[in-house]
């Protein structure tokens, strides 16, 4: 599971990066079914994809070539959302989502 405590993003160059871009957590589960460590991500996705929708957003448009877990399992496929936490930006920097 993910921690449910607010992460913020405060990358160097903010005003970059783009405005229409929602940022999550995500744990996928592990392609080894005796396996108990998720695969954790960061899923920079466009701000129209509703969080219910993220799974299907996930099913459709991802493909993940290098992720593992932390015993270096990929994720199942097709892939199995265990958790999510949407990412905000830091309020500091003046941008909040």
């Amino acid at each position: 599971m993910i921690s449910r405590k607010i992460l913020l993003f405060d990358e160097e160059g903010l005003s970059k990066f783009p405005a229409d871009i929602t940022e999550y957590a995500v744990s996928l589960q592990c392609a080894n079914a005796e396996c108990e460590f998720p695969v954790i991500l960061l899923a920079p996705v466009p701000r129209y994809v509703a969080a219910d929708d993220l799974a299907n957003h996930i099913a459709k448009n991802w493909t993940t070539s290098e992720a593992a877990c932390a015993k270096k399992f990929p994720p199942g496929h097709p892939f199995q959302l265990r958790d999510m936490l949407p990412l905000r930006r830091s309020p500091v920097l003046g941008v909040d989502s």
